[in-house]
């Protein structure tokens, strides 16, 4: 009968697999007793949890669990080392954090991500459980508005925000990747480095914006993206005449104060394709009248 409330799971028999021992245990092997044991007098029985529970896609964790194994009949006799009680979380799922920070911090600009991590469905508990697009965290955005002044690349939580950060609990076990979409234009690529959290033996690697996680149960990773705010300047370039060009071949340099300032365009201008200065002032004679006292000049002026 249920204990308290609690529901009974009928496991199918091919759900176990076990077996006694089909030799004899020579006292070295036997952990438990120290004594030579006969053959089919020591078993062991294993069962898949997963299967027999259907926790296929969905995260289960048991607080403590209690193991006991107890002779019967006149095998042998049960020994105090027999009884094993485990004092941890037996779980199939882990969590997975994905951070967006700006350098400098706190500009507010959305960045697009996508990944592997699937859809929860109608699962309960939600599986996974994800803090931004819940219903569908194969695709979210993250901004790192409102951090400015916060610690770049610190993953602790005071360092960072809902709006940056996605945090996937229930995740079930195995492999994963998030990808950092296309930059802003005003946005480039900083770094990425991806921390393990836990004895499970999961492991995240990266390459380019991309990281590829190989999750396991009870284990946390947690994944910083930095992209690197574009600070522009404004360069003037200044266009003019200048008199020592005049007369001088194309790319002669133009020297001030021992620093070159330019170069001349081979027309007496700098940096501009136009007459030369030597036909812009030209002295003409005007024809007809050449008697002595009657000739004038006339003075044409810039041409541009």
């Amino acid at each position: 009968m249920p204990c308290g409330g609690a529901n009974v799971v009928t496991v199918s028999p091919s759900q176990f697999d076990g077996q006694s021992n089909q030799s004899p245990i020579n006292a070295a092997n036997n952990g438990i007793s120290g004594t030579s044991l006969a053959a089919n007098q020591f078993a062991e029985f294993g069962i898949n949890l997963t299967q027999a529970l259907g926790l296929g896609g969905k995260c289960f964790a048991f607080p403590q669990q209690v193991w006991e194994s107890r002779s019967s009949g006149s095998s042998f006799t049960s020994d105090p080392p027999d009884i094993e009680i485990e004092h941890h979380i037996i779980q199939n799922c882990g969590e997975v954090k994905i951070i967006k920070q700006t350098d400098p911090r706190g500009q507010d600009q959305d960045f697009s991500f996508s990944s592997t991590i699937p859809s929860p469905g109608t699962s309960n508990p939600a599986t996974p459980n994800c803090t931004r697009s819940h219903s569908n965290p194969s695709s979210f955005t993250l901004n790192d508005s409102g951090n400015a002044g916060k610690t770049l690349g610190s993953t602790d939580p005071a360092d960072n925000s809902a709006g940056n950060t996605q945090d996937c609990t229930n995740v079930v076990q195995g492999t994963y990747t998030v990808t950092e979409d296309t930059e802003p234009g005003a946005f480039s690529f900083e770094s990425l480095a991806c921390s393990v959290t836990g004895t499970g033996g999961t492991t995240a690697t990266t390459s380019g914006t991309t990281a590829t996680i190989n999750l396991k149960p009870g284990d946390t990773v947690t994944c910083p993206y930095i992209n690197a705010l574009h600070q522009g300047a404004i360069l003037i370039t200044k266009t003019g005449k200048y008199k020592g060009c005049e007369g001088q071949p194309a790319g002669l340099p133009i020297m001030v104060g021992g620093s070159q300032i330019g170069v001349c365009a081979g027309t007496g201008k700098q940096g501009r394709s136009e007459r030369s200065c030597l036909q812009d002032h030209r002295l003409e004679r005007r024809r007809g009248d050449r008697q002595p006292g009657n000739h004038r000049s006339r003075r044409h002026g810039l041409r541009g």
